[in-house]
């Protein structure tokens, strides 16, 4: 384990397992919240002949709806993201979650060992590692709203990572529950304790189950984004059924619906069961929207719908 701080640089670290059955790399860059440039993220897992891995210049904002970020840092480098995604085969579905956390363009492949894949493997980390030097020539933000928007951006993306990153299962198996708890805030994503104070739950509480604890699954809506590419060769966002569950995801009043029948359910928990089983039909997102603008204008005299988490992040 290595950690590094530099004067743009707030953690530098570097993680390296290597037992008989598997290796392991996760490499990270976090900037001082001073700057919004990206995050540097290299993650690899081997296993045998198999090979994982996830790499990104994760944006610290929502590239979605704050296109001038987007502009900012990612539209001179889609050229370099579709080199490489041509190049390596794209590595299955994701957690729909996840997917407001990656750039457009992220890198999430699996192959097999091979001499040729391991050779555009490491010139990919160079050219990503190359571009996101570029980046830190960034100017300082100067606005003390702007820093303590940067501060919250990168708080709520390591309390993500630190709660539900996929590497965590490997690192218990390894060393334990506790220990990992400990390596996971006080190294791998520290600054849980620094930058804020919200809780998991405050950013995302469609996690929260009926006693009030973060449910444990990695994803409340499941997986899609089966193939790539589903941001353009632009960095435009493509809308369509595989990430209808990104959007569905952001609606800050909905949770997972307990499990019984619909008629058991006060008309609230019906409006919940009625959204995951049109989840499941895969309906489209202007229908959804349509619904749940309807439902809001009946009832939002009873303050029993509300559209508030949806309207700050995608209006």
């Amino acid at each position: 384990m290595l950690s590094f701080e530099a004067p743009k640089i707030r953690l530098l670290h570097s993680l390296s397992i290597e037992i008989e059955t598997m290796q392991v790399l996760d490499f990270c860059v976090f900037p001082k919240p001073e700057y919004d440039v990206p995050i540097f993220c290299a993650n690899f897992f081997t296993s045998g002949n198999a090979n994982k891995i996830l790499l990104d210049l994760n944006p610290f904002h929502d590239i979605i709806s704050q296109r001038n970020y987007k502009e900012k840092y990612y539209k001179g480098l889609m050229p370099l993201g579709v080199k490489y995604a041509e190049l390596l085969p794209w590595g299955g579905k994701l957690t729909s979650e996840s997917l407001k956390f990656f750039s457009p363009i992220m890198l999430w492949t699996k192959f097999t060992s091979s001499q040729c894949n391991h050779d555009v493997l490491f010139s990919t980390f160079m050219d990503y590692y190359k571009a996101f030097q570029l980046m830190k020539e960034a100017a300082e933000e100067a606005d003390p709203s702007g820093l303590n928007c940067n501060c919250e951006a990168q708080h709520r993306y390591l309390t993500w990572r630190a709660e539900k990153d996929p590497g965590h299962r490997v690192l218990k198996k390894l060393i334990g529950e506790t220990q990992t708890t400990e390596l996971l805030r006080n190294f791998l994503f520290n600054g849980i304790d620094k930058l804020g104070s919200k809780s998991f739950l405050d950013y995302f509480p469609e996690y929260r189950c009926e006693d009030g604890t973060v449910n444990g699954k990695r994803s409340m809506v499941g997986k899609s984004l089966e193939s790539r590419p589903f941001w353009d060769t632009n960095g435009e966002f493509i809308v369509d059924c595989q990430v209808f569950t990104l959007v569905s995801s952001s609606w800050k009043a909905i949770t997972k619906p307990p499990e019984c029948p619909p008629s058991q359910l006060s008309f609230w928990n019906q409006f919940r069961y009625l959204h995951t089983e049109m989840l499941a039909g895969r309906l489209t997102v202007m229908i959804l929207i349509a619904l749940a603008r309807l439902l809001h204008f009946i009832w939002e005299n009873n303050s029993v719908f509300f559209l508030s988490g949806f309207k700050s992040e995608y209006e």
